[in-house]
C-alpha cells in the first residue's frame, strides 16, 4: 500500500510538473509574439514620422527638399533596407542617392499597389527580393492633393528571425514563424527551411503543424513527438509556432525511482 501510494504520488507530481512546462512554452510563445508584434509597431511608427515630416515640411512640394530629406533618411535605421522610396503614377522612383538599387516595373510592385489603397502607412504582405531575402514592405500614400504619390520602404525579416531563434524562453524548446496565407515558413532555426512552404512539405511534424494552424487551434497540442503551440501575430497573417519534444518534459517530470535495498 505505501508502493502504491508513493507511485501515485508521484504520478501526481509528474502530471503537474507537465501542466506547469506546458504553461511555460504557452507563456514563452507569449512572449516571442509580444516582441514581434513591438517590433512591427515600433517600425511602423517610424515610417509615420517619416512621412508626417515630408508633408509638413513642405517636402511634397519641393522636389530638391524631397530629395534631401530621402538622402538624410537614408542611414535612419538599418532596418529599412536602401531607405525609403517615393513612387508616383507613372512609375517614376525617387530614392536616396546612395541607394544603387535599380527598380523595374515599379508599379507592378506589391509595395506600390498596397500603397495605392491608403493613406496610413500599413504592411505588405512577405515576398521575396531579387536576392532572395524575406521582406515586407511599409506603405501608403503621401498627403499632396496635387500629385499621388506613394512613400514605401522595404523591412527585411532578420530582426523577427534572431526574436523567433533567441527569445524562447523554455530550454528545448524552439520556434519557427509561418505565413498562414501561403504556408511559407519565414523563420527557423533551420535555415534551410525558411521560404520553404507547409504545403509543400515531406516532414511528418511539418504536416502536421500546418493542420493545427488551419484549423485555428492555439492550444497546447501533442504532435507525434512534441508539445506544441500555436500563437497569432496580430496585424499580419503570420503564425508563431512553438514545441519542444516531448521526451524533454518526461526527463524534467521523471519520478524518483524507489529504491530496492537486498
Amino acid at each position: 500500500e505505501i508502493l502504491i501510494g508513493l507511485v501515485g504520488s508521484e504520478m501526481c507530481i509528474r502530471d503537474s510538473i507537465m501542466k506547469s512546462s506546458q504553461s511555460l512554452l504557452r507563456t514563452s510563445a507569449k512572449d516571442q509574439g509580444n516582441q514581434i508584434e513591438a517590433w512591427l509597431n515600433r517600425k511602423l511608427d517610424e515610417v509615420k514620422t517619416v512621412k508626417y515630416d515630408l508633408e509638413h515640411s513642405g517636402a511634397v512640394k519641393d522636389q530638391k527638399l524631397l530629395q534631401k530629406k530621402l538622402n538624410d533618411y537614408y542611414a535612419l535605421d538599418d532596418s529599412f533596407v536602401g531607405g525609403f522610396y517615393v513612387t508616383d503614377t507613372a512609375g517614376t522612383v525617387m530614392k536616396a542617392d546612395d541607394n544603387t538599387t535599380q527598380i523595374n516595373n515599379a508599379k507592378d510592385q506589391i509595395w506600390y499597389q498596397k500603397g495605392l489603397t491608403r493613406m496610413n502607412p500599413g504592411y505588405t504582405p512577405v515576398f521575396e527580393d531579387a536576392e532572395n531575402h524575406m521582406m515586407i514592405s511599409a506603405c501608403g500614400m503621401l498627403d499632396d492633393a496635387t500629385n499621388i504619390r506613394i512613400l514605401s520602404t522595404n523591412l527585411s525579416l532578420d530582426s523577427v528571425n534572431i526574436i523567433v531563434n533567441s527569445s524562447v524562453s523554455m530550454q528545448g524548446a524552439e520556434s519557427l514563424l509561418v505565413d498562414k496565407s501561403t504556408g511559407d515558413i519565414l523563420a527557423s532555426r533551420e535555415s534551410e527551411l525558411i521560404a520553404t512552404s507547409l504545403k509543400d512539405t515531406s516532414n511528418g511534424f511539418l504536416k502536421n503543424v500546418a493542420d493545427k494552424i488551419n484549423k485555428d487551434d492555439e492550444s497546447v497540442t501533442t504532435i507525434r513527438d512534441k508539445v506544441v503551440v500555436t500563437r497569432e501575430i496580430a496585424g499580419t497573417d503570420w503564425v508563431l509556432v512553438s514545441y519542444v519534444p516531448t521526451l524533454s518534459l518526461i526527463h524534467i517530470s521523471e519520478p524518483t525511482r524507489p529504491i530496492s535495498i537486498s
